[in-house]
């Protein structure tokens, strides 16, 4: 449903390009501040790593080789204000998203979060068990009421089911065209 929205309302706003200086950004996965780590919410990307910090899941529903498409907010938020404010950029698509081969993988990620923990926390978190299902399998363990705990936990997680399968390489051609090329290091930001 969400995404079904966004894509509704570019429609609309394809629509309107003939009328006014429009132009459409599509951000990835959102995540804290490159330098700070802050964040408005804690959702999407963060719940399930929540959820593995404190314990309450070890098995996840993705193949450790799927990269994670996430992008600081610095970085989305200078690029939208930038795009915004340049001729060029009038009627163009924008990927705000890291290049491709910078994402870490699920599994390069997780280690790095076992590390993390094991370092900053002290706390010794057992290693994850990854098995890439479809997304219909996923809907349906997260549907099992208590798998997870509670139901509220399984629905939250059955609503990110579809970007536990999404292998996806978005084009960053106009976003490098207009703002140069960017390099992703989330091993620096992730920590914070």
């Amino acid at each position: 449903a969400y995404e079904r929205s966004k894509y509704q309302g570019e429609c609309l706003v394809q629509k309107a390009k003939n009328e006014f200086p429009v132009s459409i950004f599509r951000p990835s996965m959102v995540v804290g501040d490159s330098q700070t780590g802050a964040i408005k919410t804690f959702n999407t990307f963060y719940y399930p790593l929540r959820l593995y910090l404190t314990g309450k899941i070890r098995i996840l529903p993705v193949s450790r080789s799927l990269r994670i498409n996430i992008v600081p907010v610095d970085y989305v938020a200078k690029a939208i204000v930038n795009l915004t404010f340049n001729i060029r950029a009038e009627g163009q698509n924008f990927h705000l998203v890291a290049p491709y081969e910078a994402l870490p993988t699920i599994g390069e990620l997780l280690d790095f979060v076992r590390e993390w923990a094991k370092n900053q926390l002290k706390v010794d978190l057992a290693k994850p068990i990854c098995l890439s299902m479809s997304t219909s399998a996923v809907k349906i363990l997260f549907k099992i009421q208590g798998i997870f705990g509670n139901q509220r936990t399984s629905n939250a997680l059955e609503s990110l089911a579809p970007y536990f399968n999404e292998n996806r390489q978005l084009q960053r051609s106009n976003s490098d065209k207009l703002l140069g090329f960017y390099e992703l290091n989330w091993q620096d930001f992730l920590p914070k």
